[in-house]
């Protein structure tokens, strides 16, 4: 589910930690989303990203809240 989501990521999956960044999953948790929740708060998601990625990961996260019915708070 993570990797539909986030498909970055799995261009990603078997880089080293030290050589990414903070925003690994684009903004959110992907842990978090493995728990399956109903409810996700989101500090400054887009903070420092160009709008192109900022449009994306609100993108992101409507569809999460369409799909899994996950809501967000920011």
């Amino acid at each position: 589910m993570v990797y539909h989501y986030f498909p970055r990521l799995v261009e990603r999956r078997n880089v080293l930690a030290g050589f990414i960044t903070g925003r690994t999953a684009d903004g959110c948790d992907r842990r978090a989303l493995m728990a399956r929740p109903k409810l996700m708060l989101l500090d400054e998601p887009s903070m420092g990203l160009a709008p192109l990625l900022i449009k994306e990961i609100f993108e992101i996260i409507t569809k999460l809240n369409k799909d899994e019915k996950i809501s967000a708070s920011c």
